[in-house]
């Protein structure tokens, strides 16, 4: 699930993208130079030092050009970056870690089940107990989805599916099939606000890649500078390891704060299905019952046929169609009566 695209040149894209970017462009340079004597960083003092203007403009213009196209491509792979992190891929190494992740989903689940039955049979639970039950129930509802096959192998790839798979579970609504649909009927300020909080999921995210891709060049160059380089970079020169490290650990905190991230984009996610699925129903010709059950099973019947593109499951809706649809008015006001999804 994905916002719209931020302009090339906005505030979302210089958060989300260009920053990114330079560090990582930055980041690779030293690496480059540290292992190849390039001399990358002496053309960059260079630069700052020569009073000749000329030079120092076209020399900035040209960094600032590769920058740029680099966070064109950044946000050109979001969603494959994103999915990377979340664990998605056969060839992806997270896989290999999902035992983890299931292992701590079945252990708060069976600890929930054993407090359910604790409460059947002695009736009231001690105080110590409700609260650990609250933080489980919590944990569980923010942090993974409803079922141990829809675990993925990270806790941030478990983050996004939570709130994926939200109003799926309370609604009936699925979330990747209405998301495109639903964003067309967002309010400015909440488009606004979602789109701050993708930016700097975003931003995230890109330092996760980055750290990856910079501890992937290290290791190549070590490598390289083993068998090409006497003596080799790996034991001449240690602050390879050190700039080693420091890419991995780069990674290790981005990606958790990216988790972070997510929880409070996922929020507003989740609140744009509460506030304007009312909206997106009427838009579709549709009046949303008054019971919960039978609001799942008319939104099930929207995603079939948006999904399957079959008339007959369209035909299933005809029941929730209003008998008298209201028209387009304008109350005293002079705003449109109705507010947002019940």
């Amino acid at each position: 699930m994905v916002g719209a695209l931020p302009a090339l040149f906005g505030k979302l894209f210089l958060i989300g993208y260009l920053i990114p970017a330079a560090a990582i462009l930055l980041a690779g340079a030293g690496v480059f130079d540290l292992h190849m004597e390039s001399g990358l960083y002496a053309l960059a003092k260079s630069v700052v030092a020569s009073t000749d203007e000329k030079v120092v403009a076209i020399r900035v213009g040209f960094f600032i050009v590769v920058v740029w196209v680099f966070a064109v491509l950044l946000m050109a792979s979001n969603l494959a970056i994103i999915r990377s992190l979340e664990g998605y891929g056969d060839a992806n190494p997270a896989r290999l870690l999902k035992w983890r992740t299931v292992g701590l989903f079945n252990r708060l689940s069976l600890r929930r089940a054993e407090i359910d039955l604790e409460r059947k049979t002695k009736g009231t639970l001690p105080p110590e107990v409700v609260i650990e039950e609250r933080r489980i129930l919590a944990q569980l509802g923010t942090e993974f989805p409803e079922r141990e096959d829809l675990v993925l192998p990270t806790r941030f790839g478990n983050v996004v599916r939570a709130f994926e798979r939200y109003p799926q579970v309370v609604y009936g609504i699925d979330s990747i099939q209405a998301w495109g649909r639903m964003q067309a009927l967002l309010g400015e300020n909440y488009c606004t606000l979602l789109d701050d909080a993708k930016a700097q999921l975003d931003l995230l995210v890109n330092l996760w890649f980055g750290g990856v891709l910079i501890a992937a060049l290290n290791v190549g160059l070590l490598v390289w500078s083993s068998r090409h380089l006497e003596p080799a970079v790996w034991a001449s020169n240690p602050q390879a390891w050190i700039a080693l490290g420091a890419a991995v650990a780069a990674a290790v905190i981005a990606a958790k704060w990216a988790q972070s991230a997510a929880m409070q984009w996922g929020v507003l996610v989740k609140g744009a299905f509460d506030l304007y699925r009312g909206d997106l129903a009427r838009q579709m010709g549709l009046e949303i019952p008054r019971s919960v059950e039978h609001e799942r099973r008319m939104w099930t019947k929207v995603a079939q046929t948006m999904l399957y593109r079959l008339p007959h499951f369209a035909d299933g809706l005809t029941q929730y169609r209003p008998l008298d649809p209201p028209r387009t008015r304008r109350d005293d006001a002079g705003k449109s009566p109705g507010g947002a999804g019940r």
